[in-house]
């Protein structure tokens, strides 16, 4: 039921956009040709032509829509300058009907967030207070640490804790022997070495049976994470990976003081080798309303510390009509700053293509939210994603509604239309990029079901 709900719910953003188009269309008396369901191939499982438009339902219906107008058919009839044909409109009509999906979907992400303020008399901030509730099978080291039970954590490695998942994230990332070490790291224990032997150095090759002195063991960075690398949005900063060689030089090196080397090895391969150590973790915790400093944790090979959390969402009440406007208005604000700067950081390529979903991951985790969480988290996440579409069709991206627009604002400013043939091959070339995309995105989410097993 939940998954059927989503899915309900994702078909009615689509509609919404459709409509928007197509109310502004006849109301100007611009002819649609049809509102459907899906995108414009394939099989076509339901059509019905009522008055002068065909409405349908596409194989492919929970992948979009679209209306279409006499533009699009060469044979349509209609006289050249025929004002039914939606080119032969004023600029201003034009502009009307291409923004006006966008704007059904803003109006809808903004009423349904209203709705859940009103209904439900809070809004969930997306901040999060988290406990230490218990120690699993905790190592001494852990146990002794100064954590209790019924702490709030409040920053780790100096960043102040806002999600439930940070601490994992966090421990994961410093665990000891990941195989992977930054240039910066690199550089600091080269240094340590150099300084212990100094008949060497960066070009060096250390000959077979030669014996060097190893510096003590230099801790890698703290981990301090960003929004991005939460969301996992963002791309780790670049590291340095140790192959099998280096990971076995690593294990027999680590903690001596002397080393003799099985074979000839470059220096930067010797030291990139013992360079891979550990992260510390430091944990500030607030109890009995003070701040209290824990002893520095180490996640171990396991990258685990054994801490279970307890967590609780900071809520914002709402308290009346007035209430629920502001909250609603912050809410839509928030969520918009995030999704421009997810934008900005694909754009820039720094969200890598396996981390692109399709409706296909969103309708599985909204139903997800919707059993485990209610259907006001399923509303929420519907009202983001109303808004995401509104955001994602406005960009001038040729085949989309903004992209419509911007041959429409070129057409203005050059005074006369722009070539309908290369507008016609631009807008194909996008048109079956973004199905290229969005097959894509389909495979990833069906991989990350059925291979990793991530959603």
């Amino acid at each position: 039921m939940a998954i059927i709900k989503m899915i309900l719910l994702i078909g009615f953003l689509i509609f919404v956009h459709e409509l928007g188009h197509f109310l502004v269309a006849r109301m100007f008396g611009i002819k649609v040709d049809r509102f459907c369901f899906g995108l414009p191939f394939g099989p076509i499982l339901f059509e019905k032509k009522i008055g002068e438009v065909t409405y349908g339902v596409h194989l492919l219906f929970f992948l979009g829509g679209y209306v279409s107008f006499p533009d699009d058919d060469k044979d349509n009839g209609l006289p050249k300058d025929s004002p039914l044909l939606f080119k032969n409109r004023p600029a201003y009509q034009q502009a009307c009907v291409l923004v006006a999906g966008v704007t059904a979907n803003l109006i809808t992400a903004y009423a349904i967030v209203l709705f859940c303020c009103m209904h439900w008399g809070f809004l969930p901030s997306g901040n999060y207070n988290v406990y230490v509730d218990d120690f699993y099978n905790a190592p001494a080291a852990t146990l002794n640490s100064g954590l209790k039970i019924g702490d709030k954590y409040v920053s780790i490695n100096g960043k102040n804790l806002k999600y439930p998942h940070e601490l994992t994230l966090v421990s994961l990332m410093s665990k000891k022997f990941d195989n992977k070490i930054t240039f910066e790291q690199q550089q600091r224990v080269m240094k340590e070495f150099l300084a212990l032997n100094k008949d060497l150095n960066e070009e060096s090759v250390i000959e077979k049976g030669q014996t060097v002195n190893i510096p003590k063991t230099v801790e890698e960075d703290k981990i301090v994470l960003t929004d991005s690398d939460i969301f996992g949005l963002k791309q780790n900063k670049k590291y340095i990976t140790l192959d099998k060689a280096k990971q076995r030089i690593r294990n027999y090196a680590f903690n001596k003081s002397t080393y003799t080397l099985g074979e000839e090895i470059p220096v930067k391969d010797f030291v990139t080798a013992i360079a891979d150590t550990y992260s510390p973790i430091d944990i500030v915790v607030e109890r009995n309303g003070e701040e209290v400093n824990i002893n520095t944790l180490y996640s171990g090979l396991t990258g685990c510390l054994y801490i279970v959390s307890r967590t609780e969402e900071n809520k914002i009440q709402i308290n009346g009509f007035k209430d629920a406007i502001i909250a609603t208005q912050d809410y839509m604000w928030e969520n918009t700053k995030l999704m421009g700067w997810s934008l900005k950081l694909l754009i820039m390529g720094q969200v890598p293509m396996e981390k692109m979903t399709s409706v296909i991951a969103i309708t599985k985790i909204g139903s997800e939210i919707i059993e485990k969480s209610g259907m006001m988290k399923g509303l929420l996440l519907t009202a983001i994603i109303s808004l995401n579409l509104a955001m994602l069709n406005i960009l001038p991206i040729p085949a989309l509604d903004g992209g419509h627009l911007m041959f429409l604002i070129i057409e203005k400013i050059k005074g006369s239309p722009v070539d309908e043939k290369v507008v016609e091959k631009i807008s194909n070339f996008f048109f079956y990029l973004l199905i290229a995309l969005i097959l894509l995105f389909v495979v990833n989410d069906l991989l990350s079901i059925f291979v990793r097993k991530i959603y």
